[in-house]
């Protein structure tokens, strides 16, 4: 009886072969269930890596396309405007200086043939075309997002051109040493003739020249102005008259800051 209830026990223990296959089929079943749970998790933690660079990435591009915008919008609004108020006014100093036009610009000046000219536009032209210049640089350097240049050595450029068309207007002794007669344009009287030229509705337009002729009966504006009146007024190319080689130096200035306007202000 004893060893008949003792022979179940033993056939679990007589088939080794079997145990171990038993045995290797767990350890492979582990080991698969393992591997998979392995790759899942590598495969989403690849997955979340690529997902987190591709979401910098689009980030990055977003950016970089609304500082596009943002440029393109700084560019497409004062390029023209600039652009238009320093080539106006190298026309007109063009004008004065190698045209003859000078000559208007005495008030003892009389029609001559068919020359329609007259002193009083000739000085109330030249003095607005100076305010549109002074108004639409001022505002720009107010306003003006420095994201706009490519570099701080660009930026250092147009702030320096700008900076050299103030100076021959205001700079006592000139740098030309001429010792006869002289009349200078300070930085601040440039900025006041500039914030008189904007508009109130607009304070990035400039008023049309009829406006300013009228605003021209008003006495503070008459006294604003009054600094470039006699700059110009009577201006020749005299020896003993330093105002001529001045204006010389402010066209040859605005000749510079034209240069670097073309270059920044164009969309990129």
């Amino acid at each position: 009886m004893i060893e008949t209830n003792m022979e179940p026990h033993m056939m679990l223990l007589d088939d080794p072969d079997q145990a171990s296959t038993s045995l290797n089929w767990l350890t492979v079943g582990a080991s698969t269930v393992g591997s998979i749970a392995a790759a899942v998790i590598s495969a989403w933690i690849v997955s979340a890596f690529i997902t987190r660079r591709e979401m910098a990435e689009s980030l990055r591009l977003q950016g970089q396309k609304e500082k596009t915008d943002r440029i393109r919008e700084e560019v497409l609004r004062w390029s023209n405007p600039i652009l238009s108020a320093v080539q106006d006014l190298r026309g007109r100093l063009k004008n004065i200086i190698h045209d003859d036009g000078y000559v208007a610009l005495d008030p003892g000046f009389e029609k001559q043939g068919n020359w329609s000219i007259t002193h009083d536009y000739m000085v109330r032209s030249t003095l607005y075309l100076f305010g549109v210049y002074f108004a639409f640089t001022g505002a720009m350097r107010d306003s003006l997002s420095f994201e706009l240049f490519e570099s701080q050595a660009e930026k250092e450029k147009m702030l320096a051109a700008l900076v050299n068309v103030g100076r021959t207007l205001s700079d006592f002794p000139a740098s030309h040493g001429c010792s006869g007669q002289d009349s200078q344009v300070f930085y601040i009287q440039q900025r006041a003739m500039g914030m008189e030229m904007l508009s109130e509705h607009d304070r990035h337009q400039c008023i049309s020249y009829p406006e300013f002729v009228r605003k021209l009966r008003e006495a503070d504006f008459v006294d604003t102005f009054a600094p470039l009146e006699q700059l110009v007024v009577s201006v020749s190319p005299s020896p003993t008259d330093c105002r001529w080689l001045r204006l010389h130096a402010v066209d040859n200035a605005l000749a510079e800051l034209e240069a670097v306007c073309r270059m920044v202000l164009q969309v990129r």
